[in-house]
């Protein structure tokens, strides 16, 4: 096992595959394996996964602000920024920039990813778009 090329395999999948909109590498990347998050299988699934989210926001950018390594896994610490510019999940686009942040944890067999996990703040990106409102508990003044 060479921690160092599993952390390359993370930076590559973010540079070239989602900053780049390279999915041909995602066969480089991703093991036949794979298992995505709803169960469907192989390097395929995780552009299915990936891809009404960078068709609603064309321009989307991810940035790495930390990666870490452990065994056989690979966590990162990321942000992004993106205008929605068309349909994302019902909703039509609102031109709305939204920036968020997230984690995603990657397990490696061999040199290949076998699996994922990714947690963003899903409340802040759908207070961003106006489906949820920015206050949801509103603070009353004492008297």
């Amino acid at each position: 096992m060479n921690n160092s090329r599993n952390k390359e395999t993370v930076r590559r999948l973010y540079d070239e595959c989602l900053n780049k909109r390279n999915y041909a590498l995602l066969k480089e990347l991703f093991s036949a394996e794979y298992i995505g998050p709803n169960g469907e299988k192989g390097p395929e699934s995780f552009e299915r996964t990936i891809k009404p989210l960078i068709l609603a926001f064309p321009d989307i950018q991810w940035t790495l602000e930390d990666i870490l390594e452990e065994a056989d896994k690979v966590a990162v610490r990321h942000s992004l920024k993106g205008t929605h510019t068309a349909t994302f999940r019902g909703l039509a686009a609102t031109g709305t920039v939204v920036t968020n942040t997230g984690m995603a944890l990657f397990a490696f067999k061999g040199d290949k990813i076998i699996a994922s996990w990714t947690e963003t703040d899903r409340l802040g990106f759908n207070q961003q778009l106006g489906i949820v409102p920015t206050e949801l508990y509103p603070v009353k003044p004492k008297p």
